[in-house]
């Protein structure tokens, strides 16, 4: 924790020894999300003996408000719904899905969903895709799927496709209905897909390197890591670029 205003650290946890974080394949890329007077991450590790798949600090001082969980850490970061049955932390770990009230730690529901093999990546955040439902995608077989929370946080899959909306890394953008993201394994080739929320239908495909994108108003940002950026509209309709040029030199993964 650092003061914004002048870079001053605040407090420090180092996750690794005092949690007995493991790095993973690829270190630790979970990014921190603050929910009422606490920040949670996944750390994967332990805490006083016990399992600690998720842990909460208090924003004042940096200390343990809770731990839960028991799962490997993921490479996803964490978002919090404002679900019709109250707040729900989503986390996609190593093993599956995790519903936590941020107040308190308690898992709320846990729902498996990993790749068939080890060495595989489960990277994509969670993306509400709607009221109660939010969106999780992999590669290595596991597919896309979108679930609808209901009453006392009960999971009910809406659709569940493998060859849709396949995430390796990037996390796919929500707008008007739609998913817009990257499908596919980073080294064997990607495509930039437009698919309905609502079924999983694909609307259209553009074969690009692999690369990320955000939103900003109703357009596309898309930046590849062949270090091209490319502006489009976000419509179902077809992939028209209104502007694309190199700004970065390869191999840039600013995701």
């Amino acid at each position: 924790c650092v003061e914004a205003a002048t870079g001053k650290v605040v407090w420090t946890r180092e996750l690794a020894e005092e949690m007995e974080s493991p790095k993973g394949w690829f270190g630790r890329a979970c990014a921190p999300l603050v929910a009422g007077d606490v920040v949670m991450v996944q750390v994967g590790g332990r805490w006083q003996g016990k399992p600690a798949g998720v842990a909460a600090f208090r924003l004042e001082d940096g200390s343990v408000a809770w731990t839960a969980g028991e799962d490997e850490a993921s490479y996803s970061s964490p978002v919090v719904i404002e679900a019709a049955a109250g707040p729900a932390a989503v986390f996609f770990t190593r093993r599956g899905v995790d519903l936590l009230d941020p107040g308190s730690g308690r898992v709320l529901v846990h729902e498996a969903f990993e790749p068939d093999i080890a060495a595989s990546v489960s990277a994509c955040t969670p993306v509400a895709v709607g009221t109660d439902r939010f969106f999780l995608s992999g590669c290595y077989g596991l597919g896309a799927k979108v679930w609808e929370i209901g009453e006392r946080f009960a999971l009910r899959t809406l659709w569940a496709r493998s060859d849709a909306l396949d995430c390796h890394y990037g996390t796919p953008v929500f707008h008007d209905g739609h998913l817009y993201g990257f499908h596919g394994r980073q080294e064997e080739g990607q495509e930039l897909r437009c698919v309905r929320a609502a079924d999983g239908a694909v609307q259209w495909s553009a074969r690009l390197p692999a690369g990320s994108l955000v939103i900003a108003g109703t357009s596309l940002v898309v930046l590849t890591e062949k270090g091209e950026l490319i502006l489009a509209p976000a419509t179902p309709d077809a992939f028209k670029p209104s502007a694309r040029g190199q700004i970065l030199a390869a191999t840039a993964r600013a995701y």
